[in-house]
């Protein structure tokens, strides 16, 4: 009778922790999608994400109704294949410019986008470079009399109905890629994640630093380069799609096999510049539409990872207790 009774007992402990469990894990998610929905509740327009195909450097259009945003700039040699693009979009201004950056294929036409349209608001990061196009950047802004703005961890904009979180860099680094401004993007139950050139140090300590990451599309870090897109940071990030900004037959060799295999590995379709031009996502707060088929993943990507951790927690109570 003691051996039964204690295994009674056992199997009421370990019920008692796995409640627990659910508990918090179940309080976690709704905290999580109770706080989204406040910052964006029904939507009633469009966002658009157009990553314009610059060739090997980034540039990427945000575009609501009545609302845009510009993050980063391509080469200096870009620009009017930028200045076409935001034509076609009857782009005629920018709420807001973000240089991620001061590397030349993410600011290369900073200078004349300053030049050439009325900017809102301009932020970039707390990183300089002693560089020609640097410099041109900043005559440029001191000629409209523009000034930028370096923004803190955790602050967020609206654009449109679209909140934007800036979420990284969270410390310094000597590094100018992983000092790239990262900005998570919500529209209703859409997300992006923008991660300019960040590392994977910068990955790791945004992780370290409980911000929410989770996001359905990734701009993929420093053009597919294998020191950026770390597992850890994938697993956090949990994107379904990721998007790759590259130039055909690059020098660098971007993206790297490795990258491609860690996004492959996390179930993430892949979409490419190099492969399909200019990419369009377009989100109505619940689906995202592309104007290009991805790359699709060989591994099953998982909607929901805390209740993918119920499922398997659930399969190992039972193996523990026996309890079907």
């Amino acid at each position: 009778m003691k051996r039964r009774s204690k295994h009674v007992q056992k199997k009421r402990f370990y019920s008692i922790i796995f409640i627990i469990i659910l508990f918090l894990l179940f309080r976690y998610t709704d905290v999580k999608t109770i706080l989204e929905q406040a910052l964006v509740s029904n939507v009633s327009t469009e966002l658009s994400v157009h990553f314009i195909d610059v060739g090997q450097g980034d540039c990427i259009l945000l575009k609501t109704q009545d609302n845009t945003m510009l993050i980063d700039a391509g080469n200096k040699g870009d620009f009017p294949v930028i200045q076409d693009y935001l034509a076609s979009q009857n782009v005629t201004k920018l709420d807001y410019l973000v240089l991620t950056h001061p590397h030349e294929d993410h600011i290369g036409s900073a200078a004349n986008i300053v030049k050439n349209y009325k900017i809102g608001a301009v932020y970039m990061t707390d990183f300089s470079a002693d560089t020609k196009t640097y410099r041109s950047l900043l005559k440029a802004l001191k000629k409209k009399h523009y000034t930028y703005e370096i923004p803190a961890v955790g602050e967020s904009i609206s654009l449109g109905e679209a909140i934007l979180t800036f979420v990284g860099p969270v410390s310094s680094y000597d590094n100018a890629n992983s000092m790239s401004l990262v900005i998570r993007a919500v529209f209703g139950s859409n997300s992006f994640l923008f991660t300019g050139d960040a590392e994977m140090d910068s990955e790791k300590d945004m992780i370290n630093q409980n911000l929410n990451l989770e996001s359905q599309v990734l701009k993929v870090g420093h053009h597919g380069s294998s020191t950026s897109s770390c597992y850890v940071f994938l697993k956090e990030v949990n994107p379904k799609y990721a998007v790759i900004s590259c130039g055909t037959d690059n020098d660098y060799g971007h993206p790297h096999e490795e990258s491609m295999s860690r996004l492959n590995d996390v179930g993430a379709s892949v979409f490419r510049t190099d492969k399909m031009g200019t990419i369009v996502a377009v989100c109505d707060g619940k689906e995202i539409r592309w104007n290009q088929n991805g790359m699709e993943s060989t591994q099953e990507h998982v909607e929901d990872i805390v209740l993918d951790w119920i499922k398997k927690g659930t399969n190992e109570f039972k193996k523990i207790t026996g309890i079907e």
